[in-house]
């Protein structure tokens, strides 16, 4: 079977994206809006991802070899407070449009 551009290879029609594809702002109040929702995300995939490793450290048992389980939350930690910093700050200082 030969597919032509407009369908898929299971014959169905591909998916086409509009040419005005959502893409998020760049500037201003609406990016700094953005950037919090974004830092929030994160927040809330650090909570679970935590919440799984406590889960799998209780179900091991042994302390000795539970603590690679331990170690991991550490560094992601850091990650999410540049994160939040640099995310944040937006909110005090929004991107400015570049004048041409």
């Amino acid at each position: 079977m030969i597919s032509s551009p407009a369908t898929s290879q299971i014959g169905r029609p591909a998916l086409r994206l509009r040419a005005t594809a959502f893409r998020p702002p760049k500037t201003g109040r609406a990016h700094a809006a953005r950037a919090r929702s974004q830092w929030l995300r994160h927040l809330a995939a650090y909570v679970i991802a935590a919440g799984v490793l406590v889960v799998f450290t209780l179900l091991v048992g042994v302390t000795a070899r539970a603590a690679p389980l331990r170690v991991v939350p550490g560094p992601w930690g850091v990650v999410l407070a540049i994160d939040f910093l640099m995310l944040f700050g937006y909110t005090i200082a929004p991107r400015r449009e570049k004048s041409s």
